[in-house]
């Protein structure tokens, strides 16, 4: 098996991280083969149902046992298939059903962040808007109810529409940030503007470039390299959290690339 980098681990002073889908496996032997790399792992529950089920105790067992002999730590990144903003009663109540059964699942492992997608499929109608992020803070507040969970572990994260319409939850319910800046870049924003509006509430980055086509989760050197510069830059000076800091590829060789490019930066 191709082998990574091994001076980046526990170097920085963030969690630098990857995706649990590096080696064409299942979770827990991609977590055996990074975590001798890296300070923490997305595990992704991309699905939640038939597509991706959840580990099994065993699994969970092992998890534990190899975060506890390397030094790690797990961000969650919820399922993906969840309509928590959706105006069907019954969509929206078995989204929280599908995000607390996560929860349950990967408790024992005590994550850094669990990462909560909002989708939005609305036009532009700030009453359609309105009603949308009433329900999706309907849903974050039965999440917290249901799973005791402290609202500083569940991070909101951009999405392709303007922040600025999850903005009053995540102030009024004290969320945290997930900034994918793939995410942003691809949506025309500014990364530099959105780390300085938004740093005090930023836990995890996303980090992944995009390509000429428009497409994302390509490896970091495809990013404007004045931004991705500016950017780590401010995160290493900025230490008034303790963030994790995800390379959200998944693949090897994006990977290999994502982390010689940091390893000429820092």
């Amino acid at each position: 098996m191709d082998h990574l980098p091994e001076n980046l681990k526990g170097i920085f002073p963030f969690r630098l991280g990857t995706t649990s889908f590096i080696i064409p496996d299942e979770i827990v032997p991609n977590v055996e083969f990074l975590s001798k790399y890296v300070d923490d792992v997305e595990l992704l529950v991309m699905e939640s149902d038939v597509m991706s089920p959840l580990p099994e105790k065993l699994q969970i067992d092992r998890l534990e046992e190899i975060a506890q002999s390397h030094g790690l730590s797990y961000t969650v990144h919820l399922p993906l298939d969840i309509e928590p903003g959706s105006d069907n009663t019954v969509a929206r109540c078995e989204s929280v059903r599908k995000i607390v059964r996560v929860f349950e699942r990967f408790a024992a492992l005590a994550p850094h962040s669990f990462i909560l997608h909002l989708p939005k499929e609305l036009e532009n109608d700030k009453d359609e808007s309105s009603e949308w992020a009433g329900n999706c803070r309907k849903s974050i507040e039965e999440i917290l109810s249901s799973t005791k969970l402290e609202p500083r572990k569940l991070c909101v994260e951009n999405l392709d529409y303007s922040f600025s319409l999850v903005s009053n939850i995540i102030e009024e319910l004290d969320l945290p940030i997930c900034f994918d800046v793939g995410h942003l870049l691809k949506a025309g924003g500014d990364v530099i503007q959105f780390w300085n509006d938004w740093k005090a509430r930023i836990k995890v980055i996303h980090l992944h470039g995009v390509n000429k086509d428009g497409r994302d989760h390509c490896d970091i050197s495809e990013m404007d390299e004045c931004i991705l510069d500016e950017l780590l830059e401010q995160l290493v000076a900025d230490q008034q959290m303790e963030r994790v800091l995800t390379l959200e590829v998944f693949n090897m060789e994006k990977l290999r690339k994502s982390l010689s490019t940091i390893n000429m930066i820092l």
